[in-house]
């Protein structure tokens, strides 16, 4: 089972739940309206003391925290995993949905140290897929209030 859907406070648990498939979010498409109540209730389970991250800011891994990466291709379709950033590994976020929603679970980011980061979490063989063109990182918003620090703003 996906670890993440495990964790009942995780965005992808919660998709699962909402379309009644607990256990099966790996793989599992999700939209509207099972993502929009999905959302709200992981916005629900927030801590009152997150804070949201602004483009451009960058943090810094205080310990080993849970991400999700998604790969893009040229081609029409794409991938991903979990993964493990650990101390002192630094990501610069590039998305924050806030503009759209006013409490967003998770935000997009890449990691400062791309190639070395993208070895480890990227397997070899797709990795060197001819279509393959790289990947980002999607940082829930609670692991990344509390197992990274700000070390600049924009």
């Amino acid at each position: 089972m996906d670890p993440a859907a495990q964790d009942p406070a995780s965005p992808r648990a919660v998709q699962a739940d909402s379309d009644g498939e607990s256990g099966q979010a790996a793989g599992l498409f999700v939209g509207p309206p099972g993502m929009d109540a999905a959302e709200a209730r992981a916005r629900g389970l927030l801590p009152t003391h997150h804070r949201i991250p602004k483009k451009g800011e960058v943090f810094e891994a205080t310990g080993d925290v849970p991400v999700h990466y998604h790969t893009t291709w040229r081609a029409p379709y794409t991938g991903g995993g979990d993964a493990i950033l650990g101390e002192g590994d630094r990501i610069v976020i590039t998305s924050v949905s806030d503009q759209l929603e006013p409490e967003p679970v998770g935000v997009g980011a890449r990691a400062v140290d791309y190639d070395a980061i993208e070895q480890r979490i990227v397997p070899a063989s797709v990795r060197t897929a001819a279509k393959y063109s790289g990947y980002n990182l999607w940082v829930e918003i609670e692991p990344l209030n509390c197992g990274f620090r700000l070390v600049s703003e924009e």
